[in-house]
């Protein structure tokens, strides 16, 4: 289940994968969130108005280490979108490593990303069968954001 959205239409397209997921088995999402309480909020609302339980177990731990745990337990990840303004576009398709992360430090930007200054996709890690081989296509910029358009290799 793949669809494109704008922000307008992201509750209705959360909660309409929420319902799929009921479906199959599903009964609570997990989410990264550390310690901003509107987005709490909003996902304990969401997911519990659709029949969910929400979980949130990096809530209140310490940004840099979370970030550096990930990379330290074998995890890889892309930069898939940044805030315009906070970093370049060509930070878009670089590997999430600890260089990177020292480098979001000594520029005053959350290694989280928690204050949506980036967002990554998780391609492989050690709970992972095999790694998303991911195709990188043009950047786009949409409200203040470029995203780095991607499809998996089938």
């Amino acid at each position: 289940m793949t669809r494109s959205t704008s922000w307008k239409e992201y509750e209705g397209v959360f909660a309409g994968a929420l319902a799929y997921l009921k479906t199959v088995g599903i009964e609570t999402g997990i989410f990264g969130d550390i310690d901003l309480e509107d987005h709490r909020a909003w996902v304990t609302r969401v997911c519990e108005s659709n029949g969910m339980g929400p979980l949130l177990p990096l809530w209140g731990l310490r940004h840099a280490g979370i970030a550096e745990e990930f990379v330290r337990l074998g995890f890889k990840a892309k930069i898939i979108s940044i805030k315009e303004g906070i970093l370049d576009r060509q930070m878009l398709g670089r590997d999430f490593t600890q260089d990177l992360i020292d480098e979001f430090k000594d520029r005053g930007v959350d290694p989280s990303g928690e204050a949506g200054e980036f967002h990554t996709v998780v391609t492989d890690g050690p709970i992972f069968s095999r790694p998303v081989d991911l195709i990188e296509k043009a950047p786009v910029i949409r409200d203040g954001y470029w995203f780095l358009d991607v499809a998996c290799e089938s």
